[in-house]
């Protein structure tokens, strides 16, 4: 059995949907009004989903995936991931910040005693 060197693996960190998506466009020489022609989608929609500021929707993953030859659920898949992500790391943080609270308190009770 072969054994690995992991040492340099970098973690799986999901990226936004949009960040593919331009650099998909970018590499086939596609620009967004032609994607937009494509999928019938508003260009307004895909500058917005390529320059991040909004997630990708069922319907429009159908539409970028069908007419890039895609799977359908590509880009809705990479969204979610990355959605999932986010909301994981900002339940870490309020986590912490719960737990830092909860020891202020103590703290602040001790000093009391």
């Amino acid at each position: 059995m072969p054994v690995y060197d992991l040492t340099n693996v970098l973690p799986f960190v999901p990226i936004h949907a949009g960040e593919y998506l331009r650099d998909e466009l970018e590499a086939r020489g596609c620009a967004y009004t032609q994607l937009a022609v494509l999928t019938g989608l508003p260009e307004q929609d895909i500058e917005q989903i390529c320059s991040e500021q909004k997630g990708i929707t069922a319907e429009e993953s159908i539409l970028i995936g069908r007419a890039l030859g895609i799977k359908d659920s590509f880009f809705l898949d990479m969204q979610h991931e990355y959605d999932l992500c986010n909301a994981l790391k900002a339940q870490r943080v309020l986590a912490q910040a719960a737990m830092l609270q909860a020891a202020r308190k103590r703290a602040n009770h001790y000093a009391g005693l």
